[in-house]
């Protein structure tokens, strides 16, 4: 047998479970018997075992199957980027799920991630996306979370049954076959602006992504409507925190907030907190003081990416949970559910304060 076959053999003994977690590989003069090979060429299919993680070498006793080799342990982290880019993409989300993953691993010794940046399904990178696709085939991959898009048809298929999960924005996720994990931002929007009510909020600005599912603006329009406080449907904006120019969309919320005290919105409610820092620019530009002239009740995901401001209410959707849910899916035998709906959490004024120490 030839190098490369040789190898491909050896990993495939390990990940059908002949050659188990932990086990040891028989001694090297019967493996140089069997696969009738120089030990040279035998010590480099090894080395690439024990890179790859498959193998371990204990010196005089033996090489053993590591005990977390990486089709049992590895996850893949998928987000669209491009591979050149050092940082993750300008979304507080994947930057939360950065700073939560030494808690996680914590937690769960036995796992470990590897990052792709492979563009999107529109405008795929292709060089990462054969990494990746590299990566299943060799057994380097324990399973897939996709983060805001789904694979192309073409990708689903060449991956099969591969175990994967998508952390998708949209509540009817119908572009692919998998269990996806989404947000229940109808909730959020209820507890926020339950909140500002309580506050004593009587007119109350709204400030979404502009890809929120059309589902979701009309029942957060139904919400508007109960007569607790005045929203009219111009006061509900849709903007993108990813692209066109910051002085534009502020330009949007000045012109939201440049009325009379007595008629402008005295409340807001941020739904994306990537809009947040974008609308308290705006807002100090016209000399208003978020927490004192207007209330501000954000979304935020948790861990807080940056300093949380301690005059705004923030609601939180937890990664911990986007990873826990992640990963018990990809290592359920059957999913559990194609669909789970997250849930919100209100930050105490002690979690802020501990995140500010």
């Amino acid at each position: 047998m030839k190098t490369p076959e040789i190898l491909e053999h050896l990993r495939r003994r390990i990940v059908s479970g002949e050659f188990p977690p932990g086990s040891k590989l028989p001694n090297r003069p019967e493996l140089l018997a069997e696969y009738s090979v120089s030990v040279s060429a035998f010590q480099k299919c090894i080395n690439q075992l024990i890179e790859w993680n498959f193998l371990e070498s204990r010196g005089m006793k033996g090489i053993r199957v590591t005990a977390n080799p990486p089709h049992l342990s590895r996850y893949a982290l998928v987000f669209p980027t491009l591979p050149d880019h050092n940082e993750l993409p300008d979304d507080t989300l994947y930057r939360s799920v950065k700073y939560e993953l030494p808690a996680f691993q914590a937690e769960h010794p036995e796992i470990y991630f590897e990052f792709y940046r492979t563009g999107t399904a529109e405008a795929p990178v292709a060089a990462e996306f054969e990494r990746l696709l590299a990566d299943v085939s060799r057994g380097l991959l324990a399973g897939i979370i996709f983060f805001f898009f789904a694979p192309s048809r073409e990708i689903q298929k060449k991956l099969g049954n591969f175990p994967c999960v998508v952390v998708s924005r949209d509540p009817n996720d119908t572009l692919h076959h998998y269990p996806f994990i989404t947000f229940d931002t109808v909730e959020l929007f209820r507890m926020c602006r339950e909140r500002l009510l309580e506050r004593g909020a009587k007119r109350i600005a709204v400030l979404v992504h502009s890809m929120l599912a059309s589902a979701r603006l009309t029942q957060i329009a139904e919400l508007c409507a109960d007569g607790r406080a005045f929203t009219p449907p111009e006061w509900i904006l849709g903007l993108f925190h990813e692209t066109g120019r910051p002085v534009l969309k502020r330009n949007l919320i000045r012109l939201l907030f440049s009325g009379l005290a007595g008629q402008r919105p005295d409340s807001l409610i941020v739904l994306n907190e990537n809009l947040l820092p974008i609308a308290c620019d705006a807002l100090a530009e016209l000399g208003l003081t978020p927490g004192v002239d207007v209330r501000i009740a954000s979304h935020s995901n948790y861990p807080f990416e940056k300093e949380p401001l301690p005059q705004v209410d923030y609601f939180v959707f937890q990664v911990h949970d986007i990873l826990e849910n992640s990963f018990q899916q990809l290592t359920a035998r059957e999913p559990h559910s194609l669909r789970i709906l997250l849930q919100p959490h209100a930050i105490s004024t002690t979690q802020k304060k501990e995140f500010l120490k």
